[in-house]
């Protein structure tokens, strides 16, 4: 599990989430529904099930 949080957490800190969030607005008609995505939302969830 120590492995796969690390590797987790090298991949949220490589990503550019205000790019994750233009590629996803493509898909959906309200972009404002997008504002949360961010590396903190993702490493909470991360928290939440590891």
């Amino acid at each position: 599990m120590e492995v796969l949080r690390d590797k987790l957490m090298d991949r949220f800190n490589s990503v550019d989430f205000d790019q994750v969030r233009r590629d996803a607005g493509l898909f959906v008609f309200d972009n404002e529904d997008l504002s949360f995505y961010s590396r903190e939302l993702f490493i909470q969830m991360m928290d939440r099930i590891m």
